[in-house]
């Protein structure tokens, strides 16, 4: 066996225990490698490859070297490197390590040098002020829990290592806001919600909070067995309303063209750096505007596509939009995953394209919902930001301000209604 082939198959078997994908599945090993190629390309010349060792440039010319160790027949001579992705803001890079068995995630300083490992993809807080690592293993060989740290002067500062002694699966879904941790909690049923099933999926809170980080669980949503389960049986209520346009085939979904030929959105197998993977699941087919809703990722939708159904193109449009009255345009509002997610994006109908008119994403700290479409080029919104002193007494450390987005002469402007009746003062 060859090393590149033992480096693809070392780092595919990691992937496997990652996901918990049988082994008998699939897998594509070029898209393994050609996603490295795709990011080292995005990152040139900070990153580089050159045959097994992987460089990463510090700030100071110098290049890090991460080589690897491709002799797989032993679980004490495989350690592979693959390169995830580059957060230049905060100066970190993110580098996939796979073992024999396992893997994790190396977190590289860019300045420094300086090197930290995460059991689990790490998660840029919105202010790149904390990561958090969230990791659900049931293998024994990575740790099993949630790990937050703090960005401090070069250093990453543990602010939390929590694995539970009891038997708990936990997930990230998003970075609510800077102090604040959206997950969810696979665990034995209680308080006698699940009796039948065992086993049931909780959406969890987790606060930064005087005491540390707290955990609120929501039982009120619990969903018996796991979500996956939830989310195909909705998926298969739109796949009946659906069936002369959309089905669905040993995990592939086809979509229906215009020309009679289907778009198939392959199950994506390996969770890769940032990407998204696991099944697309079909939303919603918009005929008048001519495009169908789906989602790609496991236990959450990670990203949201939508399809044309002339074309088949696919457009990523990263939270679940909402079309304008008149059907012309499309808005969508992530509030998490890291820091790249977090904005206001809209786009345009013509004909079978999706056209960007607005891709704003705030230069300080902001998280912006959707309130509504007041009219077809008017959209009411609120943004939860840090307050001002001069609309907040200083005991209160963020604001809600309603914002109206509205187009005008061609360009989207935000318009903020700083009233004192409008702004509610949070201390949270």
């Amino acid at each position: 066996m060859s090393k590149r082939i033992s480096f693809l198959l070392a780092v595919v078997l990691s992937l496997l225990t990652l996901v918990s994908v049988s082994t008998s599945e699939a897998f594509d090993l070029e898209a393994f490698d050609a996603k490295e190629v795709e990011q080292i390309r995005k990152f040139t010349p900070d990153v580089k490859r050159d045959g097994d060792t992987l460089y990463l440039r510090l700030k100071s010319g110098s290049y890090s070297a991460l080589t690897n160790s491709n002799e797989c027949s032993s679980w004490d001579t495989c350690t592979v490197y693959w390169f995830v992705d580059y957060f230049e803001d905060v100066g970190l890079y993110f580098v996939f390590i796979g073992y024999y068995e396992g893997a994790e995630y190396l977190m590289v300083f860019d300045k420094s040098g300086k090197e930290y490992l995460a059991p689990a993809l790490p998660r840029i807080s919105l202010d790149g002020k904390r990561v958090v690592a969230v990791s659900a293993d049931e293998t024994g060989y990575g740790a099993n829990g949630v790990f937050v740290w703090r960005l401090e002067d070069e250093k990453l500062v543990s602010e939390l290592s929590y694995e539970p002694e009891e038997y708990a699966l936990y997930e990230f879904v998003a970075w609510e806001d800077n102090n604040t941790v959206r997950l969810t909690k696979f665990e034995r049923s209680r308080e006698g919600l699940c009796p039948e099933n065992g086993f049931m999926t909780v959406p969890v809170i987790m606060k930064f909070e005087k005491e540390g980080w707290g955990f609120y669980d929501d039982l009120s949503a619990a969903v018996c067995g796991d979500i996956q389960g939830a989310l195909a049986k909705k998926e298969y209520e739109q796949l009946r309303k659906f069936s002369e346009y959309v089905e669905k085939k040993d995990n592939d979904l086809q979509l229906l063209l215009k020309d009679g030929s289907y778009k198939t959105l392959p199950f994506i197998y390996g969770c890769q750096g940032l990407e998204p993977c696991g099944p697309y699941r079909f939303l919603d087919y918009s005929m008048d505007a001519g495009f169908y809703l789906t989602s790609i990722g496991y236990d959450v939708p990670y990203e949201y596509v939508m399809v044309s159904d002339k074309t088949g193109k696919e457009y990523r449009v990263h939270f679940s939009p909402e079309i304008a009255p008149d059907r012309k345009r499309v808005i969508a509002l992530p509030t998490g995953e890291g820091m790249r997610w977090n904005g206001v994006f809209i786009w345009r109908f013509e004909e079978d394209r999706l056209v960007s008119e607005l891709s704003y994403k705030p230069g300080e700290y902001a998280v912006y919902k959707f309130v509504k479409w007041k009219d077809s080029n008017t959209v009411l919104l609120s943004k939860f930001t840090r307050s001002d002193v001069s609309f907040c007494p200083k005991a209160y450390y963020y604001m809600t301000v309603p914002v109206t987005l509205e187009l005008y002469k061609g360009r989207w402007e935000f318009h903020e209604d700083l009233s004192a009746e409008a702004v509610e003062c949070d201390a949270e």
